[in-house]
């Protein structure tokens, strides 16, 4: 009869996915954060005003994976905290002390090259 065979193939199957399950648990295969492309994340920084993806998280007050996860979200609940992040009163304030350091930096930059001439 048929049953048989059907019943060793559903046992089988079962064994599969329970060894998946627990390998998947265990390996953990897939990264804690979205891989994110270069341009992606100019992209999004640009979003912010900034120029990097530490900046914008910076920015919007959340850690970089944090703002990775929730900017490759496609939850629109996601991408409204993000928003809601952005626009908060210390959000321009944030943005002010990135442009000013990124100004230092640069300043400091060009003044070494100066004297080293």
């Amino acid at each position: 009869s048929y049953v048989r065979p059907q019943r060793m193939i559903c046992i089988i199957a079962l064994a599969a996915w329970f060894a998946y399950i627990v390998y998947v648990r265990r390996a953990s295969p897939w990264p804690e954060t979205p891989v994110l492309l270069p341009e992606d994340e100019r992209k999004i920084a640009r979003m912010y005003g900034v120029g990097s993806i530490e900046d914008a998280a910076y920015v919007s007050g959340k850690s970089v994976p944090a703002f990775r996860r929730l900017s490759s979200s496609s939850s629109v609940l996601d991408q409204r905290a993000l928003l809601d992040a952005a626009f908060t009163g210390g959000a321009a304030e944030r943005v002010m002390e990135v442009a000013r350091r990124r100004s230092s930096i640069k300043s400091t930059r060009s003044s070494e090259l100066s004297t080293s001439e």
